[in-house]
């Protein structure tokens, strides 16, 4: 060849063979536990457990869609009704509800580094037991959940023909819940949801005389002309009073895990709800021909301040006076809704001659207010 320069060549070539030979057939198993037991008119108790490894998968799945971790899981609750411990004519009603459950899931290999076995690399890389369960830790999955609820805590008339007062404790009824989910992964540090309701209703149900003053008087007799006057009545109370206040108040704090070398600094994230909720419903009655309905709802939140707010921060006692102001204050309103309905039956058909009118007058009026959104508000007032 005219172009070969005569000088020597020398050349590298890389080959890499991949072969597949078969599946790791590794076979797994699981068990699953359930217990139901029932406490007689006390409540009854739930247990719940799972266990599964590596390689389970029902028969259907591929090899490639059998578990990959290992799963550990169980649950339990119980709802019981507490008012069982006091005596029956209290007519105390308090019912619980508790459930706790807890989820771990150990990965069959190495998340950081997805070729190698967890076992195998905790084995060859950590000599101290310590150091061994502190990886294994941060390698899983965590997961759990609590919740503590009493529904409806009442107390209820006890004996036929009790009168009903408005100032009675039966009209009330209370409501607490707490729930909390924690959660930890690889990637997440700790990630941390607690959510509390508490409510409390009043209900006062009547049934008010009617009173006719004119009635007894004979001079007005029994005839059509003076009906009007002696068919004049009124209730003295209403016919229904309701009022409910609802206050729900979630926290949410998540903070990264930092996976590098590096000193990174990261700071947690929080997301934080404080809602109050009233409810207003009033039925009054004043004859039976006039009616008065009146209901009115209000939403309002409490502005927390910013960050965690417990004893180990410095500024706890001024964000804590900072939240009661608010709760004292009622708020900050962001709708109110309110309406009035007005039902008249004129007494037309009281009258000579006119017997055989009947006439309605309805009046119905809607009031509807929404805040403006925070920066307006700043800037405006």
């Amino acid at each position: 060849d005219s172009e070969d320069d005569g000088l020597p060549k020398c050349g590298e070539i890389w080959v890499n063979e991949l072969r597949l030979t078969d599946f790791d057939e590794s076979s797994g198993w699981a068990a699953t536990a359930r217990v139901n037991t029932m406490l007689a008119d006390l409540g009854n108790f739930v247990f719940s457990g799972l266990h599964s490894t590596p390689g389970w998968g029902s028969i259907e799945k591929k090899v490639n869609e059998r578990a990959k971790e290992t799963t550990t899981q169980f649950d339990l609750a119980t709802n019981l009704e507490l008012g069982k411990f006091f005596p029956e004519n209290y007519g105390l009603k308090l019912p619980m509800h508790f459930d706790y459950s807890e989820t771990r899931i150990a990965p069959q290999y190495n998340p950081l580094d997805p070729d190698i076995p967890l076992k195998e690399d905790l084995k060859e890389s950590y000599d101290n037991k310590d150091d061994r369960d502190s990886v294994r830790a941060i390698t899983q999955d965590f997961t759990r959940r609590k919740n503590l609820n009493f529904i409806n805590v009442r107390k209820e008339k006890v004996g036929a023909g009790s009168k009903i007062r408005i100032y009675d404790i039966e009209n009330f009824d209370f409501t607490y819940a707490y729930s909390e989910i924690y959660h930890r992964n690889i990637d997440i540090e700790y990630d941390r949801k607690e959510t509390h309701r508490g409510g409390i209703g009043y209900n006062y149900t009547n049934n008010p005389k009617n009173i006719r003053p004119f009635t007894k008087l004979k001079f007005l007799g029994k005839g059509q002309a003076l009906r009007i006057i002696r068919d004049f009545n009124f209730f003295y109370a209403p016919k229904l009073l309701s009022f409910r206040t609802d206050i729900n108040r979630e926290y949410s704090e998540k903070l990264l895990r930092n996976k590098s070398q590096a000193k990174v600094i990261l700071e947690p994230t929080y997301l934080k709800k404080f809602e109050w909720k009233r409810i207003y419903d009033v039925k009054f009655d004043l004859t039976q021909s006039l009616r008065v309905d009146f209901r009115a709802n209000a939403n309002a939140y409490i502005d927390e301040p910013p960050g965690r707010i417990d004893k180990s921060d410095p500024e706890f006692e001024s964000k804590r006076d900072t939240i009661w102001q608010e709760i004292l204050g009622g708020g900050s309103m962001q709708n109110y809704n309110q309406n009035l309905q007005v039902n008249y039956n004129l007494p037309i058909n009281k009258l000579p001659l006119l017997n055989f009118i009947n006439a309605n007058v309805r009046y119905d009026a809607d009031y509807r207010w929404t805040a403006s959104a925070r920066s307006v508000q700043e800037i405006l007032g």
